[in-house]
């Protein structure tokens, strides 16, 4: 990715989360994290990553209300952005951080407990040093 398009996408993702927790007055989207974004090459449009935290149902409503405040958003974005075209927005949901954790419950169901050494072993002093 070229340098504009990765600073573009920082500011687009910047400006993104700030319009969601600052200017919209829609408390199902107080625990959505903006990501990541994916902008084209020509700039024309940009997947915008959201990750959730809760329950699949609230996770579902919260996506719901990113659709229907895309409007909102979109035209915040051109105000701030300051360019001749401003890229149109899709929303994803991005489930990484979820899988990482389901990963992580696994292995930890599946791995023995890590047990600390015991901190004498460690610093037994040698009979020879002397």
């Amino acid at each position: 990715m070229g340098y504009k398009i990765e600073k573009l996408s920082r500011k687009i993702q910047r400006d993104i989360s700030d319009i969601i927790h600052r200017e919209m007055n829609d408390p199902r989207v107080a625990f959505a994290s903006i990501t990541r974004i994916d902008l084209t090459r020509d700039l024309k449009f940009a997947k915008v990553w959201v990750s959730v935290m809760g329950e699949r149902s609230a996770q579902s409503r919260v996506m719901k209300a990113l659709e229907h405040a895309k409007g909102f958003i979109q035209s915040g974005v051109a105000r701030r952005l300051h360019t001749r075209q401003t890229p149109i927005l899709t929303f994803h949901q991005d489930k990484g951080i979820e899988q990482s954790i389901r990963i992580s419950q696994i292995l930890s169901d599946v791995l023995p407990p890590e047990t600390d050494p015991d901190p004498e072993e460690e610093e037994t002093p040698s009979d020879t040093d002397a």
